[in-house]
């Protein structure tokens, strides 16, 4: 398929032009906003004066941070003032090399939303106004949009009001001192902060919307080897994220010491240990509240101690039954469609793999196009299994 694309650059003045006169094109948009950029060849061994990519003093138009717009179809023409751009970056890097022979410039711009959610911004909980981790993650974008620019801003519309069984998200106590907004975000993603029994997943669309939600496995599309558009899939099995020990802090005692202690679970199968490590401060924390049906005030540390460590050890039980076994993963590689976006939730089916309506999540969409045409990658995962008390 021949796409229609086109390619538009915004400089500091305003000025707007379009540099579509590519030679080849690769695009990425993925979740938790890492990874969302794209890199583009363009000639420029024509004279300059018939370049539109050089100003009247021979000078290339182009400046670090300056606005660059791509719109991408694969089958009816392009209105840039109706169509939404499939990104909107800013440049980060330029090199000039040459390909067969003729001089190009490549180019290297990151999405606008990343560089925001790439911002350092103090997070910290406000009982009964901001004390559960969607009214945190909304405070936190509005506020880093705030502190850039403020013509430039990520909605929140679409971050999840409600857990996945439709109750209020837990009443949390949170504190984090500056570190990047996307961190933050993914931290108040975790089981410990929702309440719920699996991290929500989020990504920013093409409309500069944040998506924030609970990974349902329901409703997939259904993708067919053999059926679709499939050029070639490479695909394993991995046991990378797998854990079969958690070590973890549950909080401190009276005095003031803080109690460590770890849980390994025998029953994975794994040759070597898969550590992972917990901050669960929240446990004592709880312990103390009048609701809880532990007796802290009549209690001594070794008491406290013991129980903290339980319920450590519950929580560390579920990480382990949720992560402890190995899950599909890889890229699926497709004639070129915008039919995915980051979050999609499929049903694959392949007989080179034997996998018959397998769920897996696509992390990653990747849009190449060169002078072989145009190509989508999909990266796909599986989601890890629901945590269970």
């Amino acid at each position: 398929m021949i796409p229609f694309i086109k390619i538009r650059h915004t400089d500091d003045t305003g000025t707007v032009r379009d540099i579509t006169n590519f030679v080849n094109f690769n695009q990425k948009r993925g979740l938790q906003m890492k990874t969302t950029t794209c890199d583009f060849t363009l000639r420029i061994d024509s004279p300059v004066a018939a370049n539109v990519l050089f100003n009247p003093d021979g000078s290339l138009i182009f400046n670090e941070m300056d606005t660059i717009e791509v719109w991408l179809k694969g089958d009816e023409t392009i209105n840039t003032a109706t169509d939404t751009p499939l990104i909107t970056g800013n440049i980060q890097k330029m090199t000039i090399g040459y390909e067969e022979k003729s001089r190009v410039l490549r180019i290297g711009i990151t999405d606008k939303t990343v560089l925001l959610l790439s911002r350092m911004f103090p997070v910290y909980s406000v009982t009964s106004t901001r004390d559960q981790a969607n009214e945190l993650i909304k405070w936190l974008v509005q506020h880093i949009s705030d502190s850039g620019n403020r013509t430039y801003s990520i909605s929140t519309t679409n971050v999840a009001s409600t857990k996945s069984d439709g109750s209020p998200f837990d009443t949390i106590t949170y504190g984090s001192d500056w570190k990047p907004a996307y961190d933050t975000i993914a931290e108040l993603s975790q089981p410990e902060f929702t309440g719920d029994d699996r991290a929500y997943i989020f990504y920013v669309d093409a409309n500069n919307d944040l998506h924030w939600f609970y990974p349902s496995q329901s409703n997939p599309t259904a993708l067919t080897e053999g059926t679709d558009k499939i050029l070639k899939m490479n695909l394993e099995y991995s046991t990378r994220d797998m854990v079969n020990m958690v070590i973890f802090k549950c909080g401190t005692d009276k005095s003031g010491n803080a109690i460590y202690w770890y849980y390994f679970d025998p029953s994975i199968d794994s040759s070597e240990l898969r550590m992972q490590y917990q901050n669960w401060q929240s446990i004592t924390e709880d312990m103390q509240s009048a609701t809880d049906p532990f007796d802290w005030a009549g209690s001594d540390d070794d008491q406290i101690r013991a129980e903290a460590k339980k319920r450590g050890t519950a929580k560390a039980q579920a990480i382990c039954q949720a992560f402890g076994n190995p899950r599909w993963k890889g890229t699926i590689q497709m004639k070129g469609n915008t039919s995915f976006t980051a979050g999609d939730l499929l049903s694959l089916t392949s007989t080179s793999y034997g996998l018959k309506g397998e769920k897996v999540r696509v992390y990653d969409v990747i849009h190449n196009i060169d002078k072989n045409g145009w190509t989508t990658t999909l990266e796909i995962d599986q989601d890890a299994k629901a945590i269970t008390s």
